[in-house]
């Protein structure tokens, strides 16, 4: 693999990580408001009285649940973040290898051409 292949791999994969970081602020975002609004309607329940209190303790209820059943693709999303930034840095450090290797290839051909003159 040359060093332009990898440079273009990690730059894929630094991307992909930024995108999944902006997409858990985006659902974490979402779903305070949607959090909130379910303890607000909670709260009012309480000086409702009849049908109103139990549609509203049912309608903050539902909200409140919402807000915990996407935590598993929140999760999901940090360990595929934690992932790609492991590959990446595995690939960064095969990228300093193969940059040595070359450097030190040069400098054997280098000597060895000097040594000849």
């Amino acid at each position: 693999m040359n060093m332009a292949m990898f440079s273009s791999i990690v730059q894929a994969l630094e991307s992909l990580a930024k995108r999944n970081k902006f997409h858990e602020k985006v659902m974490l975002g979402i779903l305070t408001i949607l959090g909130l609004s379910g303890v607000i309607l909670l709260s009012l329940a309480f000086f409702m009285e009849g049908t109103q209190r139990v549609v509203m303790l049912v309608g903050g209820g539902l909200l409140v649940v919402m807000t915990f059943l996407p935590y598993t693709q929140i999760q999901n999303l940090r360990k595929q973040t934690m992932s790609i930034d492991m590959i990446a840095s595995v690939i960064d450090q095969l990228q300093d290898e193969v940059a040595s290797e070359t450097l030190s290839t040069l400098v054997t051909e280098l000597l060895e051409y000097s040594l000849r003159r």
